[in-house]
């Protein structure tokens, strides 16, 4: 059953990944982005994502919709990592793409934050949010300067993003635009 986990690299890397090591990656991103949704409203320990806000909207349980996350990090994990050539840069376009999408939409809804959830809320949730990503893009960017050949770096940023995507990504500040 392991085996379905196991990620060989090409013979260059010389490495294998446990299966261990992944399925502690997978359960993190399970958790955390259970915890971005856990709460019944908004809070700041439950931001509550947008897409996993749009995707609860079919799937309704908290606990199938934050197995999202994990199933897709499975899978481009296991995508990248089978192929993997060290850090790459396309890391940090992605993260920067997401990043200004993130920035745009809390840009969007400070109004709709304001009115619905109050200045402390919207303002702290911004915060997070921003500062969030901050430290994801600087991880990428120490990956890729310092640890550029190491896969279990690679794993580290790939974590990193879906647990931000899971927990931080698009907040819920107000109504739906």
């Amino acid at each position: 059953m392991l085996n379905v986990f196991r990620i060989s690299t090409p013979p260059s890397v010389k490495k294998e990944i446990s299966p261990s090591v992944v399925a502690l990656c997978v359960s993190l991103v399970w958790v955390i982005s259970l915890l971005g949704i856990w709460n019944n409203t908004p809070a700041i320990t439950s931001p509550w994502p947008l897409a996993t806000e749009i995707v609860g909207l079919f799937v309704g349980a908290p606990l199938f919709v934050s197995l999202i996350y994990s199933f897709g990090f499975l899978l481009l994990c296991r995508k990248v990592l089978r192929s993997f050539r060290g850090v790459s840069w396309r890391y940090l376009v992605v993260v920067a793409i997401l990043g200004f999408l993130n920035f745009y939409h809390l840009y969007v809804s400070w109004e709709y934050g304001l009115m619905f959830n109050g200045k402390s809320y919207t303002r702290l949730i911004t915060l997070l949010s921003a500062s969030t990503w901050v430290i994801l893009a600087v991880l990428v960017i120490i990956m890729i300067g310092f640890f550029k050949s190491s896969i279990y770096g690679s794993l580290s940023v790939l974590t990193s993003l879906f647990c931000w995507l899971g927990f931080f990504a698009f907040p819920y500040i107000g109504e739906l635009i």
